[in-house]
């Protein structure tokens, strides 16, 4: 049950756990004793706190620890991997959940429910539907028909699916030229989709394999983003991962290396572009290349451009766009993508 006050530890130490901490959290009823990351970095402490691998929490005498990343569900797997009780796991659910939410009020359900604990007692103020990625729909039987396409597509938010499913008709119907292309790749759960929706198409996937280049990331500093926390973001991943999850593996090409050296001897046109490198210069970069080569007809999506920790996205996007007075349409998926079309 609810104690007056709670020793917490802080599961993640990027941008929903700043936002959570600095804003919305409620010292006078919470102490937090450190942050804990799963991925090997160089900070030894976040805002005065530890910052403690995930093995040295069972060192620690907590009352919950709290999930504050935005892959709830591998955050939750990895802390009951090690032991931890479930009724010491708490967070914000966020819609790409299995643990599926759709509104507000829900979320406060499960989590009493799940974990005997009321999510809004951790909190000076009501965490908005935003930030939690809850969706609200209006049309139940929308909801009814595409419970299975928000469970398939687990790791990615549910608008950004429907959007490029809706593009993806688009393309196939007007008989779109080109190939498929994304900058950003990570564990390669949106290339999984692309590769499963366009299946007679080439997927070109960009990405270093190995995180952020530290060149990049001198243009990028703002309220939630710094160094130190971005250099060891997105190295969890390898090459025969991404691949592992491809239905179609013989229409990848892996570009592996900092773009857009790495474009060297690729003479292509695309249907499709995904960016989502994060960051202004790569997205920039990614504009130029890729806009010029998009055949009519076709679309880049670029990810994060309302993402306030990513802020140098929307920077980019914004300038390639003023430059070459080009439109674009943002959607309400988690991080605020932007479509651009020609």
């Amino acid at each position: 049950m609810y104690n007056e006050n709670n020793q917490l530890l802080v599961f993640g130490t990027g941008a929903v756990a700043d936002i959570l901490i600095n804003e919305y959290l409620d010292f006078g009823k919470n102490t937090i004793m450190a942050f804990v990351n799963s991925v090997s970095n160089s900070e030894k402490e976040k805002n005065g706190y530890p910052v403690i691998p995930l093995e040295k929490i069972v060192e620690y005498k907590f009352d919950y620890i709290l999930l504050a990343a935005g892959r709830y569900d591998r955050l939750y797997d990895e802390c009951i991997q090690i032991g931890i009780p479930e009724n010491k796991i708490i967070g914000i659910i966020p819609e790409g959940s299995k643990k599926l939410i759709l509104s507000q009020n829900k979320i406060n359900e499960s989590v009493k429910e799940l974990f005997n604990l009321n999510i809004e007692t951790l909190f000076k103020k009501p965490i908005p539907t935003f930030f939690n990625s809850t969706i609200n729909f209006a049309n139940e039987l929308w909801l009814d028909n595409n419970v299975g396409i928000m469970q398939q597509y687990e790791n990615i938010d549910i608008q950004r699916v429907m959007a490029l499913k809706a593009v993806s008709r688009e393309i196939i119907l007007n008989n779109v030229p080109g190939n498929m292309a994304e900058l950003g790749v990570y564990r390669g759960d949106f290339a999984k989709i692309l590769n499963q929706l366009f299946p007679e198409k080439k997927l070109y996937l960009f990405d270093t394999f190995g995180g952020f280049q530290n060149a990049d990331l001198k243009e990028d500093k703002n309220k939630y983003l710094s160094k130190q926390s971005t250099e060891a973001m997105f190295k969890d991943t390898t090459i025969d991962l991404v691949l592992s999850k491809m239905p179609h593996k013989e229409k990848c090409r892996i570009i592996k290396g900092f773009f857009p050296e790495s474009v060297e001897g690729i003479e292509d046109t695309f249907a499709f572009v995904s960016l989502d490198a994060d960051l202004y210069q790569p997205i920039y970069d990614g504009l130029v290349y890729f806009y010029q080569r998009l055949s009519h007809g076709g679309y880049i999506f670029i990810h994060d451009f309302n993402n306030a920790y990513f802020s140098g996205t929307r920077k980019a996007v914004m300038e390639y766009c003023n430059q070459e007075n080009i439109g674009y349409v943002p959607i309400l998926d988690y991080s605020g993508s932007v479509i651009i079309t020609k």
